[in-house]
């Protein structure tokens, strides 16, 4: 499974480090520095290619995602709740292969997060079959209210 923490202090990068996991990456600058998001997707994705051969073929895996305020004071920060959820997936050379649909932008609300509170949800991401080759490693990249993380996964197709 992949997994993904950002907006962390340097003892959580170390213990990524140590097993094995990719360091985390900061988050944007508007985002308060204690607001912690971690993403679970699966590593491993199948896609079903089997005929009749439909280009608008999807399979959507579903990631698990929890936003937690790990500091000691309340964290307060802008976001728009129309697009609370939004993904985008990569390549390994960066390039854009599947995104959510877009979401009409609203008036951005202020977020609170008190000490140790935490927001959890799901976000389905229906992948287009046919975009994605067999055995390469794609990241997700994931934004909840406005708070960032990336997942990593491998596609294997079912026969």
């Amino acid at each position: 499974m992949g997994v993904s923490i950002m907006r962390c202090g340097y003892g959580l990068v170390l213990a990524l480090a140590a097993a094995g996991l990719a360091a985390p990456a900061w988050a944007d600058d508007a985002a308060p520095r204690n607001v912690y998001l971690s993403a679970q997707f699966p590593g491993d994705v199948g896609m079903d290619v089997l005929p009749p051969v439909d280009p608008d073929r999807t399979e959507s895996p579903t990631a698990s995602l929890d936003l937690a305020n790990l500091g000691d004071t309340p964290a307060t920060w802008q976001a728009d709740p129309n697009c609370a959820i939004a993904w985008t997936v990569t390549d390994p050379s960066g390039a854009v292969i599947d995104q959510s649909a877009a979401c009409a932008p609203g008036t951005p609300e202020t977020k609170t997060l008190n000490s140790g509170q935490q927001l959890q949800d799901s976000a389905v991401t229906p992948l287009h079959v046919f975009k994605y080759q067999e055995g390469t490693k794609y990241t997700v990249h994931f934004t909840y209210f406005g708070i960032k993380t990336d997942a990593d996964f491998t596609i294997h197709h079912e026969q």
